[in-house]
């Protein structure tokens, strides 16, 4: 049974609030001329998740292209990227240390959970769509070979690559793309968690701080 309340019992809820507050700390967007994506921390050492269509909008060509952090731009590394899942992993040139997110792989996720897309909108501003889980394993998207996160929030241009997260703050998906689940009514999917930590294995490892790359990388 689908555990449904109305929207404006979602907006209201005090609980967004410490959510926010919570998360916008960790979240940044990459940006190369007029193509923007969301991204979000997963390390203290600056590790990050986004998604691997900006290098394919761009063509492969990162000059000009910067991360922004809490009003700061930075030059960045691209220390991985899946085309198969859509995720790319970033770290920005920086000595000092980031806020980040915990990943949390959505194994007891279910129809009408409550989550939060927060994404980055396109006059660069962070912002979040609350919102239900409709499919925890969609497998209908026809980009991708694996079943995604469907949820009802609704997410608007520059929102791929943020983080979809429990009412707990806890990332479960990385946003991949809109989609429509009665005619013109928009949802969205989201790459699991699970998949992303693979493509993180490949380059980092897990600690108390988050994902620490691998290698040591002087800036």
């Amino acid at each position: 049974m689908l555990r449904f309340v109305s929207a404006a019992a979602l907006i209201a809820s005090s609980d967004w609030k410490d959510i926010c507050e919570a998360v916008y700390p960790s979240l940044f967007y990459l940006q190369k001329d007029a193509i923007v994506v969301s991204g979000f921390f997963v390390s203290a050492q600056g590790v990050g998740l986004t998604v691997n269509h900006f290098w394919e909008h761009v063509e492969g060509d990162m000059e000009g292209a910067t991360l922004h952090h809490n009003g700061q731009v930075y030059h960045f590394k691209v220390l991985a990227r899946s085309p198969y899942s859509d995720l790319m992993v970033v770290q920005p040139q920086a000595t000092h240390s980031f806020p980040y997110l915990r990943l949390q792989p959505a194994s007891t996720l279910q129809p009408g959970d409550q989550v939060l897309l927060f994404g980055t909108y396109p006059k660069l501003v962070h912002c979040f769509v609350p919102g239900f889980v409709l499919d925890p394993a969609y497998s209908l998207m026809k980009t991708v070979t694996f079943p995604c996160i469907r949820s009802s929030c609704r997410a608007e241009i520059g929102y791929s690559g943020g983080p979809l997260t429990l009412p707990s703050g806890e990332v479960v998906g990385i946003h991949k793309a809109g989609t429509q689940l009665f005619g013109k009514v928009k949802d969205s999917a989201a790459v699991p968690v699970s998949i992303a930590i693979e493509v993180l294995k490949t380059v980092a490892k897990e600690t108390k701080t988050g994902w620490e790359s691998l290698t040591r990388t002087n800036f």
